[in-house]
């Protein structure tokens, strides 16, 4: 775990001081109200195959000239699901007893969220939208969980990830994006595919498409 976060100490002091340097307005700020997202870990078969989450209040800071950013996020509620077989001993209609699959789910709130990007490849449409590609490195910590905070769970990911933006001059608003990577959860190591969808785009498209049921 300290390799890790030694490791993402490393970038970070590469990248932040890159990111935040405003060398005649050359610093944007990347910004939404949250994000909603899903994802599958692989190999499936452990207790992190299916995951959820929801984050509030996601912003960072991008250097336009290099493309090198840092991000925070102060509140991630995550949450994983898998299908594990439990034993029932039953001697009665089975003779030793039978397997029976079942969901189980775990989860809590992460506290600490930060991400170093490079985004490589930048694309500005003439409406305004910004798409980009490029690596990342991102770190989930102290989990509060049942009331009580653990320190010693953890979400580290290396991956690259892609997206679309909404552009307002300096100001650019995060719409979704897709990651695929390595995901080391709590010491367990996965690859990782997922999405995310802003919470305030989730909701417009909600009730744009609401009418559409009723016809």
């Amino acid at each position: 775990m300290k390799k890790r976060f030694l490791f993402l100490l490393i970038i970070a002091s590469i990248l932040v001081p890159a990111a935040a340097q405003d060398n005649g307005g050359s610093m944007i700020v990347n910004f939404n109200a949250g994000n909603v997202g899903f994802g599958l870990n692989l190999p499936v078969n452990n207790k992190y195959d299916f995951e959820g989450h929801f984050s509030l209040i996601n912003i960072g800071f991008e250097n336009k000239t290099t493309n090198l950013g840092v991000s925070f996020c102060p509140f991630l509620l995550t949450s994983w699901m898998s299908f594990e077989s439990t034993y029932y001993e039953d001697y009665y209609y089975n003779e030793g007893g039978y397997y029976e699959d079942e969901i189980v789910s775990y989860g809590g709130i992460f506290l600490v969220n930060a991400m170093v990007y490079w985004n490589f490849f930048n694309y500005t449409f003439g409406g305004g939208s910004n798409f980009f590609v490029g690596p990342f490195a991102s770190i989930n910590y102290l989990l509060l969980e049942e009331d009580k905070f653990n320190t010693d769970n953890f979400i580290f990911t290396l991956g690259i990830q892609l997206g679309l933006r909404a552009s307002f001059g300096r100001f650019q608003y995060n719409l979704f994006s897709f990651e695929i990577g390595y995901r080391n959860i709590n010491g367990t190591h996965n690859y990782f595919i997922g999405g995310k969808l802003d919470i305030v785009t989730l909701a417009i498209a909600s009730a744009l498409t609401a009418p559409l049921y009723y016809w």
